[in-house]
């Protein structure tokens, strides 16, 4: 028994020591806001590491992370691999059983980050989290949109512009040859405007320019046409790295900053199959019309 509680205390350790994640040093970790759905309050949030954090830390990649002729990492590549994960359920599936006190009757999934929304805001999210599949903005043929698509699964790079493909859709998006204009936050598209710049090793995303209509995810985490956001990618040998931060004054308290997601590079780097067909199917001929995720 002693050699149990040792054991677990080391495990505990580890983890904590994790929550400073290298690869997360960029950012300071984000928090859930701490809500109390009975009254409306809210809690000063508590920090905790995060499995997927710790894992990422955990993780070594192999190799060296080339160069371009100007000095950049290359980020080019078909990043379709993933790794033996010892979190048992990983972010956005879906979990009715899921309950934290902080935001039990929110909790549809096993996301651990969530956005700072405005009090008034929760009961909107909740009644879209908990409606039926069809309601969900991406259900059928429509678009993702920024940044629910995330970490792309194709990449190529060139000195002023890099091809985003996510297995459905592309984005190409000028690097250093641009910025972001008044004009640009008042477009009206799925994936917004974007521009793209090297803050170091990293590549920055600016994006602006949304039409609301898009989703940040299933569970109903809505945003408006003000929404901005800014993306990073990262490259560690043959590890690829992606975050995002949203930020939407109109409904947020503060920005968001999601999870780390990570891909491993395919050695072969063969073409990515085009997507199948779309078909929109009659939400009245699935068993599960509320099954999302």
């Amino acid at each position: 028994m002693i050699l149990k509680k040792l054991a677990l205390g080391a495990a505990l350790a580890v983890m904590a020591a994790a929550s400073g994640s290298v690869a997360l040093a960029q950012q300071e970790a984000p928090v859930r806001p701490a809500y109390v759905p009975q009254t409306g309050d809210y809690v000063p949030p508590t920090k905790r590491p995060d499995m997927n954090d710790w894992f990422i830390q955990r993780t070594k990649p192999t190799g060296t992370t080339p160069k371009r002729a100007d000095g950049h990492p290359d980020l080019t590549g078909f990043w379709n691999l993933g790794f033996g994960s010892p979190v048992p359920e990983q972010p956005g599936r879906r979990k009715n059983e899921y309950f934290e006190p902080d935001q039990s009757a929110l909790q549809r999934s096993g996301h651990y980050y969530l956005p700072f929304y405005k009090p008034e805001y929760w009961k909107k999210v909740t009644s879209l989290s908990f409606s039926k599949v069809d309601s969900d903005p991406a259900y059928g043929c429509d678009a993702e949109g920024v940044p629910r698509m995330g970490i792309p699964q194709k990449i190529i790079q060139a000195d002023k512009e890099i091809w985003l493909y996510d297995g459905g859709e592309t984005r190409i998006i000028p690097i250093g040859t641009r910025k972001l204009t008044e004009n640009d936050g008042d477009e009206a598209a799925d994936k917004g405007i974007s521009a793209a710049h090297w803050d170091g090793d990293v590549l920055v995303i600016d994006s602006v320019g949304f039409n609301g209509d898009t989703w940040l995810a299933w569970e109903g985490l809505f945003h408006t046409d003000r929404m901005k956001v800014t993306e990073r990618l990262w490259r560690d040998g043959n590890i690829l790295y992606y975050n995002f931060t949203v930020d939407d004054p109109t409904i947020f308290l503060r920005p968001w900053t999601s999870a780390t997601q990570w891909k491993r590079q395919n050695p072969n780097n063969p073409t990515p199959n085009e997507g199948l067909p779309c078909l929109s199917a009659n939400p009245k001929n699935i068993i599960d019309q509320y099954y999302r995720g």
